[in-house]
């Protein structure tokens, strides 16, 4: 594996998968390759990391969300693929559950298994019923391609990941002390290419 650059910018990080993909089944192995996903209605950010050990960015994009292409062939040699939206409508299996919140019950379980742990999650999953808000219609699109080319794709909800890495709530996302806290927490597992914000 090539050693991280540190001069490289998330501009200039490589966008070609050169990676591996390590069956799942090698548990006790790190993974080679690694993406994560995060998404709104109209874009879609890819990040691939690499390297046994302390793993390194290799990819930075920020894509239109039609370009689901493009997705597919970044993620496409990932052991992991992270997805930061439903994996699919919930099933209502709360909807009779008085110890939750009304606008909580239709929530799909892990929803409600991170408002229990006490970190909130916004959002509540529809039903099949209910209207499909743009951006997890997005995401829906993305699960179906990554489902594609990984055998092991994962829903993630970074901000209760943050929170428990860093062992309290952070800051907002959207403000510089977030940011910078986020920024630190990373930097204790990985390297970050320089001018990440």
């Amino acid at each position: 594996w090539p050693l991280f650059d540190s001069r490289r910018s998330c501009e200039t990080a490589s966008s070609k998968p050169t990676c591996e993909a390590v069956p799942v089944s090698a548990a006790t192995d790190v993974s080679t390759c690694a993406s994560g996903i995060d998404l709104g209605a109209s874009a879609i950010w890819v990040v691939r990391i690499e390297g046994r050990g302390r793993p390194y960015v290799t990819v930075v994009e920020r894509l239109p969300a039609a370009a689901l292409a493009r997705v597919e062939e970044l993620v496409s040699t990932s052991a992991c693929v992270a997805i930061d939206a439903p994996g699919g409508l919930s099933a209502g299996s709360h909807l009779g559950d008085q110890r939750i919140a009304t606008k909580f019950r239709s929530a799909r379980c892990s929803e409600v298994a991170l408002r229990r742990a006490g970190i909130a999650v916004p959002f509540v999953t529809p039903l099949a019923t209910e209207d499909i808000p743009p951006w997890m219609a997005v995401g829906f699109s993305v699960w179906e391609i990554a489902r594609g080319v990984s055998r092991n794709v994962v829903e993630t909800y970074p901000h209760g990941i943050f929170w428990r890495l860093a062992r309290h709530q952070l800051f907002h996302k959207q403000r510089e002390v977030g940011r910078a806290a986020r920024r630190a927490v990373l930097e204790e597992h990985i390297d970050l290419p320089v001018g990440v914000e």
